[in-house]
C-alpha cells in the first residue's frame, strides 16, 4: 500500500474583485485542492508602491473587504492558501483600483 504524503494547497482557482470603494475593495476567491490536509487560512497580499508585497488578511473568510486604501489609485493583490504543511502558491495577480471620492 502507497502512502502519499499531504502537501501544501494548491492556488485558489478563482480569486476575484467583488466591490470597489472611494476607500476599499472586496475580494472574493474560491478555496483549491487541499493536497490531503485541511486549509488553516488564506493569505491575501498587497503589493506596496515599493513592489514589495504586505499581508492584509489572513484567516478562514473566502471573501474580504481591505479598508483605509487611497482613493483613486491601482493595486496589485493575491491570494494562497495554508495547511499544516505550508503555504501553497499564489494565485495569479488581480489589478483592482479604487474609486474616485466625490467631496461633498
Amino acid at each position: 500500500v502507497a502512502l502519499t504524503k499531504p502537501l501544501q494547497p494548491e492556488a485558489p482557482p478563482t480569486f476575484q474583485l467583488r466591490s470597489r470603494q472611494p476607500r476599499s475593495l472586496s475580494f472574493q476567491w474560491s478555496p483549491p485542492r487541499d493536497n490531503g490536509e485541511s486549509i488553516i487560512k488564506y493569505i491575501l497580499e498587497m503589493r506596496t508602491p515599493q513592489g514589495n508585497w504586505s499581508s492584509m488578511y489572513e484567516g478562514m473568510n473566502q471573501t474580504v473587504t481591505v479598508d483605509q486604501l487611497y482613493p483613486a489609485t491601482r493595486y496589485d493583490w493575491r491570494i494562497a492558501a495554508a495547511n499544516s504543511v505550508g503555504t501553497g502558491p499564489f494565485s495569479e495577480i488581480v489589478e483592482a483600483a479604487t474609486l474616485f471620492d466625490i467631496p461633498d
